[in-house]
């Protein structure tokens, strides 16, 4: 039996084999175990990640298809060398068509999209060029972050400054139409809800768009309301087919005769010329096929867009490990303090921003704010402050400290004071999420609770694990959460902690993104919750 167990776990390579990461052949007497496989994907992943195929640089790839000044700003943040996504993304856009961008999470989506946006975009002219359109307000807020990052290169030198606005959910809509009418911006990022209203009432005018995105695409068609918002918008406003306000007019010949009939419509067949480029990204397309037919049928796009897919068959980045561990559903917050003091118990040995860091995902009618508080005792007992204590009121305190740290303007005893154990859901205030979200990825905060509000978009690379308080509702819902550790090839941990009757689900949910999940414990007796000693990474 132990050698048939063998015979099984080993996979002797007789032949020359090409591996699909680095498209090199491994020599024939290579054996590799699945340990020592999965170890090798992991390896060329993160090769993948941070220098794309064959090592090649912007430069060297797209100098002639992209502006100086933007191949310039890219190295100048450290970002010479696009990544797999990228690389096949800009091949697809850069040649005219229309894309759905499927790839897996932390691959570099963001910068594929708006690399070919600011490559398009004029800056001499006054004119807003390219929309960019996200589910959540967080989501926004991190791609309008890395555009203005972008943008902050241009100035005279390029013709101009290129101009990003974000009209977010909560934004002052009546600042912003303002601002757009006395300086039209060259990119604009918001929901499908503020965008469209503000396209239809004319602060934002479409004219010259030349390019859109739908980021998180399924996330925006979920929603009845952001759905109709949607459809509007790309349908009617944006419609490549839907004539501009000043072509809409009946052609009159000499002498103010209308022209109509045939020659009308002739006439405003060659008005109605609109050329945009539309990019569709996510790492859940779920049938893929029929949502590219749905983009020409719901006219969306013109003709189906070029479906550029990474990796396929891994949903998940392979730096990821899964695990889960058993208790009883009264011992749920047990095993979670348990599993927070032994996986980021200390700080890493580089200080707070290389410290590891984690989300935990739970339902919107837990008492998050308590957790948050037995969590930031734990960490503090931990890193030798504090007495451990439960307190919530002196957590809550500690979380309105940290906002002024969090914000540039609290002193040391403020930043001294900031939670490490923080929380984020949608019923706060939006400064509240924003300060939340700006202490966990400073590294004030070693903790976020959140609920499905942080599971697309938000990009913190420094985040080495993510733990299910609660399982999500599907398996894109598992993709999503777990995909915010292991991003660019790093490695990361997803830890489950379900009861003993969710184990099936946990199963289910694991076949269906295609991964092997392991247990790190088992309830003890009646329910106490044993964490096994954390593999090494």
């Amino acid at each position: 039996m132990r050698r048939r167990a063998l015979a099984t776990a080993t996979l002797v390579l007789c032949a020359p084999l090409v591996c699909p990461f680095h498209l090199r052949q491994v020599p024939s007497s290579a054996v590799f175990t699945q340990s020592l496989q999965r170890q090798h994907q992991r390896h060329c992943w993160a090769r993948r990640c941070s220098s794309g195929l064959d090592g090649d640089t912007y430069r060297e790839l797209y100098g002639e298809r992209l502006p100086q000044w933007l191949i310039e700003r890219l190295e100048e943040l450290g970002f010479a060398k696009p990544t797999l996504v990228q690389q096949r993304a800009l091949d697809t856009i850069l040649a005219g068509h229309d894309a759905v961008l499927h790839a897996q999470t932390g691959s570099g989506k963001t910068l594929a999209f708006l690399v070919p946006l600011f490559a398009c975009i004029d800056p001499s002219r006054a004119s807003v060029q390219g929309l960019v359109v996200v589910p959540t307000r967080e989501l926004g807020l991190q791609v309008a972050a890395v555009a203005k990052r972008l943008a902050a290169a241009t100035g005279a030198a390029t013709g101009g400054r290129v101009m990003v606005m974000s009209v977010l959910e909560g934004s002052n809509n009546r600042r912003q139409r303002a601002w757009a009418w006395a300086e039209p911006p060259h990119v604009v990022i918001g929901n499908p809800e503020t965008l469209s209203a503000l396209v239809a009432g004319g602060a934002v005018r479409c004219n010259g768009v030349r390019y859109v995105v739908v980021d998180e695409v399924d996330a925006c068609l979920r929603s009845g309301d952001a759905r109709a918002a949607l459809t509007a918008l790309l349908a009617r406003h944006l419609s490549p087919t839907f004539a501009q306000e000043e072509e809409a007019e009946v052609p009159q010949l000499p002498g103010g005769v209308a022209v109509t009939g045939a020659a009308a419509a002739a006439d405003g067949a060659r008005r109605r010329v609109r050329a945009r480029q539309t990019v569709f990204a996510s790492a859940t397309v779920p049938q893929h096929n029929h949502f590219m037919r749905q983009c020409v049928a719901q006219q969306w796009t013109l003709a189906e867009p070029v479906h550029v897919q990474v990796h396929p068959k891994e949903a998940m980045p392979p730096g990821l490990t899964h695990h889960y561990v058993t208790c009883a559903p009264a011992k749920k917050l047990a095993a979670l303090r348990a599993l927070v003091r032994r996986e980021l118990g200390g700080d890493g040995g580089g200080g707070a921003a290389a410290a590891p860091r984690a989300l935990v995902f739970a339902q919107a009618n837990r008492p998050l704010d308590q957790m948050a508080a037995a969590l930031d005792a734990d960490l503090r007992k931990a890193r030798g402050g504090g007495d451990g204590s439960d307190g919530s009121s002196a957590a809550a305190a500690a979380r309105d400290g940290g906002a002024a740290a969090a914000a540039g303007g609290g002193n040391d005893a403020a930043a001294a004071a900031a939670p490490l154990a923080d929380v984020l859901r949608e019923d706060l205030g939006l400064a509240r999420r924003a300060d939340a979200v700006a202490r966990y990825r400073a590294g004030a905060a070693r903790v976020l609770l959140t609920t499905d509000l942080a599971a697309r978009g938000l990009d913190v690379p420094e985040t080495t694990h993510v733990f299910h308080f609660d399982l999500p509702a599907d398996a894109e819902g598992y993709i999503h959460r777990g995909g915010r550790a292991g991003r660019l090839g790093r490695a990361g941990r997803v830890v489950s902690i379900v009861t003993p009757e969710q184990e099936f689900v946990l199963q289910r949910l694991a076949n269906a993104v295609g991964v092997e999940v392991a247990q790190l414990g088992k309830a003890a007796g009646a329910g106490t919750a044993v964490v096994a000693p954390a593999a090494s990474q």
